[in-house]
């Protein structure tokens, strides 16, 4: 799919993921009928607005957008500072992880290793 970010506050001009060699039928990321295949996730954008918006926390990235956790979030997600002029979130902070989710996963090894 393709999408548009629009508004004041964004540092535009810019096309992320990759543009398509050949967008006929037989190109490398056709699914036939015109239709290509996006080389992002829609999570890519949404993760910086989110961010934008006030939502830095890892455990609320991941309320959000329930799929966060599918994605390398430094190589596929985009944090705010990418996308906004006045974002806050730096690329270094890319890897947080909630740490509900490493107390869960602490606990479920250890019971699965007993």
């Amino acid at each position: 799919g393709i999408g548009f970010m629009m508004g004041g506050g964004l540092d535009g001009g810019k096309v992320h993921g990759q543009y398509p060699d050949d967008l006929t039928d037989d190109g490398e990321w056709s699914i036939g009928r015109g239709r290509q295949i996006p080389t992002l996730p829609l999570e890519a954008s949404w993760q910086a607005v989110a961010q934008w918006m006030g939502a830095t926390d890892p455990c609320d990235l991941d309320y959000v957008l329930p799929n966060r956790d599918n994605f390398d979030t430094c190589n596929d997600l985009f944090v705010d500072e990418e996308l906004f002029t006045s974002g806050n979130v730096a690329k270094s902070q890319c890897s947080q992880v909630c740490q509900s989710q490493v107390t869960m996963t602490t606990t479920t090894t250890a019971t699965t290793t007993t």
